[in-house]
């Protein structure tokens, strides 16, 4: 399994200043795990803070209006607070790699993060991290090797980058605990990690039959009700009483989205699952028009074959051109 990064990398020129919006699809975007290397790591010690963190940086990758550039790395804050940190709906603008960050962290609803005049910068965001309440890792074992990633949290190079995890290594809960963070602290750790002891994995399509949610997976959970249908696994917690974390499917009718019992889910049918899955090869279909982001597919892009590398929802991650397409739009 592919260990992902999400960050704000470079200009459409190669340079720090270029037009707004992400006219390569590689301004603002996803990419494999890599040492810097890393002078520290940030991980809030919520695991709901970070799975939203993680899910504004994605959003952020996945639209192509966010673009790269120094010189109006503020634009990204103003017009995302216009639309309340959802990073789906904002339009063209421009931010650099501390500055995304920042507005991740707003969104996430981080205790004691704002933006400011003019956002984090990578020389000010570990003083401004640990005020937050982030725990700091500096220990270069953890560092140095995808095997540590959590998902959520925040990659700093001083005077140089910052990007955040989107992936859990298979040691994430390691570094949890040299952080001194509790396995489950919010609900659980291991938001795009998996477990042998779990029938299900993170990204699985399920078909909630329960009527009840959690708060948390641990028993003193608050049970609300929702009402069930098809739904993502987005969090796992082993070996307690509300194991999976689920998120209702849009337009299946389920309300879904919190912890629920291991009884009340069951494997979907290949109907509504499908075949596509990631690391599968696929095709973009010759009838396909709109990327999921709602940008143009330009023809050359139609019956290729490409591998899937994230699935998100009813769309997915085609890294060769690093571009989410709808499942409707492709074939295997």
């Amino acid at each position: 399994m592919s260990i992902l990064i999400g960050h704000a990398s470079i200009s459409e020129n190669g340079t720090i200043n270029g037009a707004k919006g992400d006219s390569t699809g590689k301004e603002v975007c996803t990419r494999t795990w890599y040492s810097k290397p890393w002078d520290f790591m940030a991980i809030h010690p919520d695991s709901t803070v970070r799975e939203k963190h993680a899910k504004a940086v994605e959003a952020a990758c996945a639209n192509n209006n966010i673009g790269y550039g120094q010189s109006d790395r503020n634009t990204l804050n103003t017009l995302a607070k216009a639309v309340n940190y959802d990073l789906s709906k904002v339009g063209k603008c421009n931010c650099d790699c501390s500055s995304l960050q920042n507005v991740a962290a707003v969104a996430s609803g981080a205790s004691g993060v704002s933006y400011g005049s003019n956002g984090w910068t990578t020389s000010t965001m570990k003083a401004a991290l640990q005020k937050a309440g982030y725990k700091i890792i500096t220990d270069a074992a953890y560092l140095t090797s995808s095997e540590y990633c959590v998902r959520g949290a925040i990659y700093v190079k001083s005077s140089a980058h910052t990007v955040c995890g989107l992936t859990n290594g298979s040691k994430a809960s390691q570094t949890l605990q040299k952080a001194g963070i509790a396995a489950a602290s919010g609900g659980s750790s291991s938001s795009s990690g998996s477990s042998a002891a779990l029938k299900y994995k993170v990204g699985d399509i399920v078909d909630f039959t329960g009527t009840t949610h959690y708060t948390s997976s641990y028993a003193a959970g608050t049970a609300k009700s929702c009402k069930p249908g098809k739904a993502k696994v987005t969090q796992l917690s082993a070996g307690q009483p509300h194991p999976y974390h689920l998120q209702a499917e849009k337009g299946s009718g389920s309300t879904v989205s919190g912890w629920v019992n291991a009884g009340d889910i069951k494997r979907a049918t290949a109907a509504s699952s499908g075949a596509i899955a990631v690391g599968k090869t696929v095709k973009v279909k010759t009838t396909a028009t709109k990327y999921a982001t709602g940008q143009t597919i330009p023809n050359w892009v139609k019956g290729q074959k490409y591998t899937v590398q994230q699935i998100n929802g009813s769309r997915a991650l085609l890294k060769e051109i690093t571009s989410w397409v709808n499942l409707t739009d492709l074939e295997l």
